[in-house]
């Protein structure tokens, strides 16, 4: 009788063990969906060089044999398969260029390609009108670098050292405005809602790739340039 008590006890501490670890599991970043990764979980993963370099076969393989592979060193990430490696502020810089880039039909397509998304997370029919006041002042130094910008290859060599001053000078208070942007706008919809709409909306239709590009620096600019 003691016997069969004792087969049960460790029977017992087995099953606990098992879902003690099952649970440890589930709290990692790979079970959880991509909104949800903290900013050191998708660096540590974006600039593992084993990830690095499964990424970059797989970026290779879908181009084709017709296309040079990518070069040693450089990150790529595709955001239809790997959405959680991409940041908040890659994907919100991404939702501004489409959704208010010079070109209306580009604009409308893209915006309509988000429709489903939006609507599946209750955002309304004015969420693109809010958005663009919540964001005016990035959108304005936006316009502005593209006139200025505007006919570049044909400017005078003095002209565009100018320009590149300018916009150099413009970069870091821009990476600051943004941030504070991306915090008030999170605040307005609601952490899980906005980084959803992110991550599940914008990420798919994004690829980033970089080269030399640290994951200091990334942070770095991830916190707003401070």
């Amino acid at each position: 009788m003691r016997v069969h008590h004792a087969c049960r006890s460790r029977l017992a501490l087995t099953v606990l063990l098992f879902l003690g670890s099952g649970l440890a599991l589930a709290g990692g970043p790979e079970s959880r969906k991509a909104a949800d990764w903290t900013l050191e979980e998708r660096l540590e993963m974006r600039f593992n060089p084993e990830s690095m370099r499964s990424r970059s076969h797989h970026s290779a393989e879908v181009a084709g044999p017709e296309m040079a592979p990518p070069a040693e060193g450089v990150n790529v990430v595709d955001g239809s398969r790997n959405p959680e490696l991409l940041l908040p502020h890659e994907l919100f810089q991404s939702l501004l260029t489409r959704a208010y880039g010079p070109n209306a039909e580009t604009r409308e397509t893209y915006r309509e390609g988000l429709t489903a998304v939006l609507r599946s997370l209750g955002f309304s029919e004015t969420f693109w009108d809010e958005l663009e006041d919540q964001a005016k002042e990035l959108l304005e130094v936006d316009r502005e670098s593209r006139l200025r910008t505007e006919g570049y290859a044909l400017l005078p060599e003095e002209r565009k050292t100018e320009i590149r001053r300018e916009l150099e000078e413009l970069k870091v208070t821009y990476c600051q405005d943004r941030a504070r942007v991306i915090a008030e706008v999170t605040a307005h919809y609601g952490r899980e809602r906005f980084y959803d709409l992110l991550y599940r909306g914008v990420a798919p239709h994004m690829t980033l790739s970089s080269n030399g590009v640290t994951a200091d620096q990334a942070r770095f600019v991830a916190g707003g340039c401070q």
